[in-house]
């Protein structure tokens, strides 16, 4: 079974606009009304950042969740501040269950229904990636599964893209492939509604997907029908996969044909081996 995969990671419109970045701005710097970035010191890369920034930061970040609108502006400040947690709580495991406290996730999931800015959708794909894995025990995953968006944004507007077929729209689906690849690698989350919403929107897509696109979306499939399902289901689910697409392995293999990929020529195989 595939193991978690952390990520690592980069006028207005209006006077509502316009308030919305001065808050940022005030949480980025105390003394000048220029965005500057905070960075730990060069002597010591690994050092935390400071309380204060993190806190007003998550202030700013209620702000933009309930009034976001879409402005060069709020995107940079909200992808500075997305950033910002996506490394830090990989420092830090209690920074990261103290942001799940505050109900992070949440404003994560009000960003992604509201935007459509590739750039923004796959630095908030990969802060959730991050807390899949920095946070011991299933809570970033049940409090991800409780989200009464998840198929809609979660899932369908992620692997769908962005509205270009260029390289930020395969961004966007390999951000939330990897997204979904760290949420089905866990056992007794999954119940086989959700299961079968990923897996089917996962086959509606897969030719489209390029090719790390394809790598991941099989590792989430052979994830999906290898980890056990709420209630003992794990059967119920598989037999329900198959008889919604029937032949599923002909066509990923169809599909995967003249890829030269030793990763998705090795997923193919653990595939086969569950198809049989």
């Amino acid at each position: 079974m595939s193991k978690y995969t952390p990520l690592f990671i980069t006028a207005g419109l209006g006077l509502g606009a316009y308030l919305f970045y001065q808050e940022y701005l005030k949480a980025t710097s105390q003394t000048s009304t220029n965005f500057k970035p905070q960075k730990p010191p060069a002597t010591d890369p690994n050092a935390p950042a400071d309380p204060q920034l993190l806190r007003r930061s998550m202030q700013v970040l209620e702000i933009y969740s309930k009034n976001y609108m879409e402005s060069p502006n709020i995107t940079n400040s909200l992808r500075h501040i997305i950033k910002l947690y996506t490394s830090e709580i990989l420092k830090s495991k209690t920074l990261a269950q103290n942001l799940l406290a505050d109900g992070i996730i949440d404003k994560l999931f009000s960003l992604l229904a509201q935007s459509k800015n590739p750039l923004l959708l796959i630095d908030i794909y990969g802060l959730l990636t991050n807390f899949l894995c920095t946070v011991t025990g299933d809570l970033p995953a049940l409090i991800i599964l409780r989200q009464e968006k998840l198929v809609e944004v979660g899932i369908q507007k992620g692997l769908q893209g962005s509205e270009n077929e260029n390289s930020e729209n395969a961004g966007v689906q390999n951000a939330c492939l990897t997204f979904l690849k760290n949420l089905t690698v866990r056992d007794d989350v999954l119940d086989v509604d959700i299961g079968m919403e990923i897996l089917d929107e996962i086959m509606k897509m897969y030719a489209k997907f390029d090719t790390d696109g394809k790598i991941n979306a099989t590792s989430v499939i052979n994830n999906a029908l290898r980890s056990d399902i709420i209630g003992g289901k794990s059967s119920e689910f598989r037999e329900a996969f198959s008889e919604e697409w029937n032949h599923w392995f002909e066509h990923l293999s169809a599909e995967s044909e003249n890829i030269e990929s030793e990763k998705l020529a090795t997923n193919l195989k653990y595939l086969k081996n569950i198809s049989n």
